[in-house]
Parts: structure tokens; C-alpha cells; sequence
């Protein structure tokens, strides 16, 4: 009777620890890991893309974002288009014709910037964008794929002033006295030193608004003038 007791007893113990084992975690869980979405990834520069960092933000901020209109101080009409979130927040991804910004930019609705429809390149490249995802991406273009020594004014040198330069330089905003609007105003400023000055940040830097030119950028620039600052 006594050893019968004895296993009853032993028994219940047993069911009870494995009742309790049951209800511990398998797992320790782990500590929450704050992850940097804000960060666009980086990469290697491909001609069939079109990149935010590289190409529409500083389209946007030259164009939309100069003092007085979104930037981040302004805001007007409650636009500060100085940013992926809020340029991403005015544009539908796949659908340019959905996409406020685009819009506007083409004069479907009230045509921005008020100076006048921008060149179809940059519209195209801002079509291609949306279409592509519309994404938070950047590329190192101070890659191998950087080509600094096949450069001309037309396929070298335009894209990049109507990207980075002509929102404040052009015939309707002659900031710091510099026209880029055409191809004498940039031999002006190439032949005056004010070019290269403020691309390089010798002078007041340039762009004022957005990130500095890539040293791609200022290559393709440096190597124009050298080769005669031609209208190629």
C-alpha cells in the first residue's frame, strides 16, 4: 500500500513539471532591431533605370523646391517636395497620369513651375520613374560606368544643368546673374570661372538646394571645358 502511494505520488509530480514545461517559450524572443527604411539602397548605376537620389530629386528640388515655392520653409499650397516621403505622397507608382506631380508638370492641371513647362527629357525621365515603381533608389554613378571622357554639350552637359541648375538659372530667375537657359550662358559662366566655382564649392556651392553634383557630374564638366566648352 505504502509503494502504492509512493508511485501516485511520484505520478503527479511528474504530470505536473511537464505541464508546467509546456507553458514555457521555446524561444527567447528577440530584442526589437530598429531598421533604417529611410536610407534608399544603394547601387551600381544602370542605363535602364532611372534613380531618385540621382536624378528626380534634385530635378524636384531645382524646379519645385527653391525659396518661395515648396521648399521646406515655405510649403506653398502645403507641398515641401524636399523629400522622397513627400514627393512619393503626390506621385501614384505605375500611373503618371494618376500622379499629381506629373500632371501639373506636363499642364494637364495648373502647370508647375509657373516659368513654363520643363523640357520633355526631364518629363520623360520623371514618366520613366513612376513607371519604374516610383522607388527610394540611388546609384553610385563615380562607378566604372562613369564616363568622363566621351562628353559633349548635348548628351553630357544639358542633362545635368536642366536637372541640377536650371530651376534658378534661366531667363525667367537669373540668379547670381548666371543664365543656363542656353548654350551662351553656359560658355559665359564656363569662360567667367562661376561654372566650375560653384559646382566645385570654390564659389557660393551650387546646386543651393540638394545635394552636391556627383564627382561623375563634375567630371563630365571639368573634361567639356577642357576640350573647348564646344556646342557638341
Amino acid at each position: 500500500m505504502k509503494k502504492l502511494l509512493v508511485l501516485i505520488v511520484m505520478g503527479v509530480f511528474i504530470a505536473l513539471s511537464m505541464w508546467t514545461c509546456k507553458h514555457k517559450p521555446d524561444v527567447i524572443p528577440k530584442k526589437n532591431i530598429h531598421v533604417d527604411t529611410t536610407r534608399p539602397p544603394v547601387s551600381t548605376c544602370s542605363p535602364d533605370t532611372v534613380y531618385f537620389t540621382n536624378t528626380i530629386l534634385p530635378m524636384i528640388v531645382s524646379n519645385c523646391a527653391m525659396s518661395g515655392c515648396h521648399d521646406a520653409i515655405t510649403h506653398a499650397e502645403g507641398l515641401n517636395l524636399t523629400n522622397y516621403t513627400n514627393i512619393a505622397c503626390n506621385v501614384r507608382a505605375g500611373n503618371p497620369a494618376g500622379s499629381k506631380l506629373y500632371r501639373n508638370m506636363t499642364g494637364v492641371e495648373d502647370i508647375m513651375p509657373p516659368k513654363g513647362m520643363l523640357p520633355q527629357t526631364t518629363l520623360d525621365a520623371f514618366y520613366k520613374w513612376i513607371m519604374q515603381g516610383a522607388k527610394n533608389n540611388t546609384c553610385n554613378d563615380g562607378s566604372s560606368n562613369c564616363d568622363t571622357v566621351n562628353v559633349s554639350y548635348t548628351t553630357s552637359v544639358v542633362p545635368i544643368i536642366n536637372n541640377y541648375c536650371r530651376g534658378c538659372h534661366n531667363s525667367t530667375t537669373i540668379s547670381g546673374s548666371v543664365n543656363l537657359d542656353n548654350y551662351n550662358g553656359v560658355l559665359t559662366a564656363a569662360n567667367n570661372g562661376q561654372l566650375m566655382g560653384g559646382i566645385t564649392g570654390k564659389l557660393s556651392p551650387m546646386p543651393k538646394y540638394g545635394a552636391a553634383l556627383s564627382p561623375c557630374n563634375i567630371g563630365m564638366f571639368r573634361q567639356w571645358i577642357k576640350e573647348g566648352a564646344k556646342n557638341n
